[in-house]
């Protein structure tokens, strides 16, 4: 997805995948479970954007959203929120807790490092670039990089930071997605 946002044409390539994905989710009943099923545990950001485009693109009708431009958008930020990371050197193996202090500074800025690659670039829409943004403001104002209320952001904005959250804690524990869910539920 990545090297395909260079593009207006690969990034509506990447948009029409997504938008297939969106269609199979939301025709398949068990299609999210059956996939999470099958997902390991991440172990590198694009298995961890690949988890939380899923996750999130599978539990949009549960909470509303059927606007397939908003889906896409969804889809498609899902798939590129941490590349910022990759710019600042940050390794996305390790969890926030073993990152030295001049890492963790550094963990804060990839959001705003995220937008700043792909801002440039005409094809990349507005909420695209906000859902980058704002992808680590979770819970009351704990989140960054401005300390949001996740009740205040867009619907969009809080299930794909639902779905953040939630594969970057099975990362940490090193669970595949599914078994952390069975791990809350007990």
């Amino acid at each position: 997805a990545e090297r395909n946002l260079d593009s207006e044409e690969g990034y509506q390539k990447t948009q029409s995948l997504i938008n297939k994905v969106v269609e199979f989710l939301g025709a398949e009943a068990g299609a999210l479970n059956s996939i999470m099923s099958q997902a390991g545990a991440s172990q590198d950001i694009v298995a961890h954007s690949a988890n939380v485009s899923t996750i999130a693109l599978g539990l949009d009708k549960a909470l509303g959203l059927t606007d397939m431009e908003e889906l896409s958008a969804i889809g498609i930020a899902a798939l590129v929120h941490d590349i910022g990371k990759t710019k600042l050197g940050i390794d996305a193996s390790k969890s926030r807790k073993s990152l030295s202090k001049a890492d963790l500074a550094k963990y804060w800025k990839h959001p705003q490092a995220s937008v700043d690659m792909l801002a440039g670039k005409k094809h990349i829409t507005p909420r695209v670039l906000r859902l980058i943004s704002d992808h680590e403001e979770i819970g009351e104002g704990d989140g960054f990089p401005d300390k949001k209320l996740i009740v205040k952001l867009p619907l969009s904005s809080q299930l794909l930071n639902l779905a953040n959250d939630f594969d970057r804690t099975a990362m940490d524990l090193k669970l595949p997605p599914i078994q952390l869910l069975a791990h809350c539920a007990t």
